[in-house]
């Protein structure tokens, strides 16, 4: 119980003190997640009302589908965009993997089926009545479908709510992609001596920092590992920990 009580207080504490690095998490958050959430608005709002409109072949196993992505577990999707963007990936010559943008690529894929689910179902509640009218009043096409989503509007604003209240709520697994800044941030060395070029931490890095260079030593050629962007590193240690002859070790660097 006590722990629980002093975890209460830090965390007043660190709100309270305006922590620098709290408050640039929270505005991290609030960035991925309103990003997304516009995305995947743009995206799904207009497609559920073509869907709701319109029949076609295939509608009834679209629709189940989408309610089926709309329970997409979190650590499912997050390991999907993983290995899309990974370095060995179909998409890793980007290089957005442990970056914001991946971050919202990841949140916006989690929420769409969401909204676009919830914006179908209240289209389909409300289509019938709303096309009897326009037909009635004899209304063209785009008045019709002006009026249809003037009419959803409370309901398509109760699924946008629904899909932010899911982005926000997975920050946790969005961080996994983000290292907080800190103060100290541990960076590799690698000992040029030991080092036998074997290449193993160059295959294993996730950020492609590292590479191989031919390096001259008492007049012998000898191939070696070396950091080529040192900005880029997030200081994971995947190269210390899979280095064979342990050349590489973790330093920290203000």
């Amino acid at each position: 119980m006590d722990i629980i009580i002093e975890g209460i207080k830090e965390a007043f504490n660190l709100i309270f003190s305006f922590d620098p690095e709290v408050f640039e998490v929270v505005f991290l958050s609030l960035r991925v997640s309103l990003t997304s959430l516009l995305i995947a608005s743009l995206i799904s709002i207009p497609l559920a009302v073509l869907i709701s409109k319109y029949e076609f072949i295939g509608k009834h196993f679209l629709m189940r589908i989408i309610y089926t992505l709309m329970g997409l577990p979190p650590v499912l999707c997050g390991l999907v965009v993983y290995i899309l963007f990974m370095r060995r990936g179909p998409l890793g010559y980007l290089s957005l993997n442990y970056t914001v943008t991946v971050m919202i690529i990841a949140q916006t894929l989690l929420i769409t089926p969401i909204i676009l689910g919830l914006t179908i179902n209240i289209a389909n509640e409300r289509k019938q009545q709303i096309f009897m009218l326009t037909k009635t009043l004899g209304a063209n096409r785009f008045e019709t479908m002006r009026l249809f989503i003037y009419e959803l509007r409370i309901g398509v604003f109760t699924a946008v709510v629904t899909g932010f209240s899911r982005a926000i709520s997975e920050v946790g697994p969005a961080f996994k992609q983000e290292v907080v800044k800190t103060k100290e941030k541990k960076v590799p060395s690698i000992d040029e001596k030991t080092c036998a070029g074997c290449s193993v931490c160059v295959e294993n890095c996730p950020m492609d920092c590292l590479k191989i260079e031919d390096a001259k030593f008492h007049g012998d050629i000898q191939t070696i590992a070396y950091m080529a962007d040192p900005n880029h590193c997030i200081g994971c240690g995947i190269c210390a920990k899979v280095c064979p002859i342990r050349a590489i070790v973790m330093k920290g660097v203000n």
